[in-house]
């Protein structure tokens, strides 16, 4: 599986925070439909289908296990910074 490119990294960082694609397009300068495509192609680095399941993906389990899984390990990093 690839990571996270940085600008997918970066709509995933507002994606996490609830903003909608309005408000993220509007923080990166970027069109709707470009943040849009974005999380297109995150869903498929993530294998997940949709918003909420890209956000728990891309965080570590909240059992307490702080370990990762190796395939939202990118994402994880850039939410983290």
């Amino acid at each position: 599986m690839q990571g996270l490119t940085l600008r997918e990294g970066e709509v995933m960082r507002w994606l996490s925070s609830g903003k909608t694609d309005a408000e993220t397009a509007a923080l990166l300068a970027i069109s709707p439909r470009t943040v849009q495509k974005h999380l297109e192609h995150i869903y498929v680095k993530l294998g997940v289908e949709t918003r909420t399941a890209a956000v728990m993906r891309a965080r570590p389990c909240c059992t307490g296990n702080r370990h990762p899984r190796p395939a939202a390990h990118g994402a994880i990093a850039l939410l983290n910074r």
